[in-house]
């Protein structure tokens, strides 16, 4: 039988915007809290405040991303715009524990100067997005087999989407089909390059995480 050729229309789609710029555009506040939480219920803020100044490093301004990850009831604390881990380890001191949910972030800013205060803003969410650095072929051949649905009289354009978990490097793992060609050789085949894409992986106030990532734009955001 002579392989047949197919456009794949959905996952080309999805590659031409999938440069860092592209995935830049998408980040946006979190939207998990629904609502913001007071202050009082994620730490104690005076001792937080203190904790730093007796520390000597209480600054005019400071912010920092916590990222709570389900199952564990403290958050990844991290000092924005700087690598030294100090202050969000003696931040990490005036925060209650949390019971265990899906995960969130939120960000802590803290003003120090002759009056300090601390309040809590919406962390910045980036989705995960494909590399440009590897073409995916959008037209491949492919042999019909008994059973397989051939595309719709006219056209040889079929729409597949995929679903992948995303880790903090880019790699893709748990990669499935959620809607099929209907043609098992270019389901496999499709399978096959995604498994060995890499990404751009998820960012949390610049910070790379987990995340789910489906070629139809509804990955799930935090």
């Amino acid at each position: 039988m002579r392989p047949l050729a197919v456009t794949i229309a959905s996952i080309a789609t999805v590659l031409a915007s999938s440069s860092l710029s592209a995935q830049n555009k998408g980040c946006e506040a979190t939207r998990i809290p629904k609502q913001l939480p007071p202050a009082r219920d994620v730490l104690d803020s005076a001792d937080a405040i203190l904790e730093l100044k007796e520390a000597n490093l209480l600054a005019d301004d400071m912010r920092f991303s916590l990222l709570f990850e389900g199952s564990d009831s403290f958050p990844r604390v991290r000092l924005l715009e700087t690598t030294d881990p100090t202050a969000a380890i003696v931040l990490l001191r005036s925060i209650w524990a949390q019971k265990p949910s899906e995960p969130w972030a939120v960000r802590v800013h803290v003003v120090g100067g002759s009056t300090p205060s601390l309040t809590l803003e919406r962390s910045i969410y980036c989705p995960p997005t494909p590399e440009s650095g590897s073409p995916f072929p959008t037209r491949i051949a492919v042999q019909m087999k008994p059973g397989d649905r051939r595309p719709p009289p006219g056209t040889q354009r079929v729409h597949i989407r995929l679903e992948a978990l995303i880790d903090e490097g880019g790699v893709p793992s748990n990669v499935r089909i959620t809607q099929p060609s209907g043609m098992s050789d270019l389901d496999d085949e499709i399978l096959k390059q995604w498994q060995g894409r890499r990404f751009h992986p998820a960012l949390i106030d610049g910070e790379p995480i987990r995340a789910v990532f489906r070629t139809d734009g509804q990955s799930p955001r935090m």
